[in-house]
């Protein structure tokens, strides 16, 4: 929102096409040339394995972390 807000004030001039351009190279899983609904479920399901993955550990050991500074 800030670059935004420089951009709106005539401080800053941002090349939109070209970061669109990078974006979606980027993000475009089937090598369409184009972001799809495809796209985005593929990238959706491996953010949520990122997020999940170790999920058990990392719960045990946040518990355990919050229950040892609240009882010393």
């Amino acid at each position: 929102m800030s670059i935004q807000a420089l951009v709106y004030a005539d401080i800053l001039k941002v090349n939109w096409p070209r970061i669109e351009k990078f974006a979606v190279s980027k993000l475009d899983v089937d090598g369409d040339g184009k972001l799809t609904q495809k796209d985005v479920g593929f990238l959706t399901g491996r953010y949520i394995h990122l997020l999940t993955s170790d999920m058990p550990s990392a719960a045990g050991f946040t518990a355990a972390f919050w229950i040892g500074f609240r009882y010393g």
